[in-house]
């Protein structure tokens, strides 16, 4: 490896010009960004001595509960975290790796900086054994780690105070109230919304440092100061609304705190194979099944689906089958499918299932790329998961809490004034409406038509679209190909009886546009249409030739 980073030339480009070349004898400098890559790659090598060790049960890792992996070891760049039962063999076998590592790739462990921690039954005589054998006289665990409190202790609210205290901290710094509303958005967003982000992505943050941070970032951005009396003439859930909404988009602490857990509940329920989430799986969801009511099942033909137990039908209030028949034939959901067309069999349906599982079996549309089915995050267009998506619902869920709390707790003759003043603006925006209508002409629609440009020159152009038939219910669709002169090559007609979403129809013209293109013979096609969330997406050219 060093013969390869000690003799490769380098050149350096000046001015748009390229120097002459030098070979760098003495290896990589700092900065360079092969050094993260060549770090990792030895420290691979103390990961498999551990594992080596452990294998041969010369030392014992933690586990977190019965039935967790055991962790040996944890490695954060250039920082390690080491766990071993407290007694001096395996300490010693820890201190053998330890010198065993620096000798072959020349990493000395800065004893200086390092720390021990024993558990609190740990009798002194043993705790002075361990450090004198490792070199380690710091017997103190470091307050925070990476950022976050080692231990929660009693009180996870006092342990949690540093977040508000470095928002403080940070306000004091930027002088808000010589800034503008604009350039104090801007820092609220980019600066005091991120500061949480780190805790919140391990803890769920009690509502007390939520209201704590809410607070400061309220007075922020009211007089851009740590605390102020002055009138808060809109209330922080309108603050936090989109901008389309009527609010400015900053976020709400809790809500996004609950988005980013999110992500981890998400990974346990795909079945990520990450050291993490098998040891949170074994701790917490042993013998609880996670819930999320926006998971779905993507079909792909091929898996143990139960059609009868499961929730895979398209319905977010009751997402199993309502049908319950004495005898069927099959469980499996796969049976249903028809692999050779990927399409439902629907006499089979008809057949087992009443109408209500029967219109929404057909409405799911089947994939043709095979393979296993799979969860799917049915609150993103593409079913990826996503924090943003999952922010937005944990918001809504959040106000409509708040919303309902508010509604209870207000008495009929309070709400009395807050009515009669909502009647009276609707009343004054009638009239001014029919005012309006009354002085003023009939405004004139000026349609301005998209233009169409021809493709270039050896190219060939489709265009596709889909509509739907209310009085049948049916969708369809239609594709143009033209030419680079703009005439017309080939047409065709695309009808869908059981569809659900406009998109869902777009994207199955377009499937079907891209079959007829790879029947033709077709090269060199530009793919033209009008719904964003189909032409947003960019297959690979190896899912487009398994499409056909």
């Amino acid at each position: 490896m060093r013969e390869c980073i000690s003799t490769v030339p380098f050149s350096v480009v000046l001015n748009g010009e390229c120097g002459d070349s030098f070979v760098p004898f003495r290896g990589l400098r700092q900065g360079d960004p092969l050094s993260p890559f060549l770090f990792l790659f030895c420290t691979e090598g103390l990961s498999m001595l551990f594992q080596e060790f452990e294998a041969r049960k010369k030392i014992h890792g933690l586990q977190m509960a019965h039935g967790c992996p055991p962790i040996s070891h944890l490695l954060f760049t250039d920082d390690a975290l080491l766990f071993c039962k407290v007694n001096n063999s395996e300490v010693r076998i820890i201190k053998f790796i330890l010198d065993r590592y620096a000798a072959l790739k020349g990493q000395l462990v800065n004893f200086a900086k390092s720390s021990i921690f024993f558990s609190p039954n740990t009798v002194s005589d043993l705790k002075d054994q361990c450090g004198q054998i490792l070199c380690i006289h710091n017997v103190d665990w470091q307050n925070k780690y990476l950022g976050l409190p080692s231990f929660l202790g009693k009180s996870k609210v006092a342990s949690l105070n540093f977040i508000s205290d470095r928002i403080s901290s940070r306000v004091k710094l930027l002088k808000g109230n010589l800034l503008s509303k604009a350039g104090r958005e801007v820092l609220l967003k980019a600066v005091l919304n991120a500061l949480p982000t780190n805790a919140m992505q391990c803890l769920k943050l009690p509502k007390k440092n939520c209201k704590d941070i809410t607070s400061k970032l309220l007075n922020f951005w009211w007089s851009g100061e740590e605390k102020s009396n002055k009138i808060k003439w809109v209330s922080w859930s309108n603050l936090c609304a989109p901008k389309f909404s009527g609010g400015l988009g900053f976020k709400n602490v809790e809500a996004l705190n609950l988005a980013v857990l999110a992500k981890l509940a998400w990974r346990m329920e795909i079945g990520d194979d990450s050291l993490l989430v098998k040891s949170f799986k074994q701790k917490y969801l042993k013998t609880v099944i996670l819930l999320m009511p926006h998971i779905k099942l993507k079909l792909n033909g091929h898996g143990e689906v139960n059609c009868w137990k499961d929730n895979w039908l398209p319905d977010s209030l009751l997402g199993s089958v309502s049908t319950r028949p004495l005898y069927a034939p099959f469980s499996s959901v796969a049976a249903l499918i028809n692999h050779s067309s990927h399409s439902w069999n629907t006499e089979l349906v008809h057949h087992y299932f009443n109408s209500r599982d029967s219109n929404l079996i057909l409405q799911i549309p089947l994939s043709v790329l095979g393979g296993p089915d799979c969860k799917v995050w049915g609150a993103s267009s593409n079913g990826s998961f996503s924090v943003c998506s999952a922010y937005q619902i944990a918001l809504s869920v959040l106000l409509e809490n708040v919303g309902s709390a508010l509604t209870e707790g207000c008495s009929f003759e309070g709400a009395k004034p807050a009515q009669k003043a909502h009647r009276d603006f609707l009343e004054f925006q009638e009239i001014q409406r029919q005012s309006s209508l009354l002085s003023l002409p009939s405004p004139t629609v000026v349609s301005v038509p998209s233009r169409w440009c021809v493709p270039a020159l050896g190219c060939l152009k489709l265009n596709f679209d889909a509509a739907f038939d209310s009085s049948r219910k049916l969708y369809g669709g239609g594709m143009i190909l033209r030419n680079h002169d703009g005439h017309p090559i080939r047409v065709a007609l695309v009808f869908f009886s059981h569809v659900s979403d406009p998109s869902i129809a777009e994207a199955l013209i377009l499937r079907k546009c891209l079959s007829l293109l790879q029947l033709w013979g077709c090269q060199n096609v530009v793919v033209e249409g009008d719904c964003q969330p189909v032409t947003r997406l960019q297959p690979s050219a190896a899912a487009l030739c398994v499409i056909f």
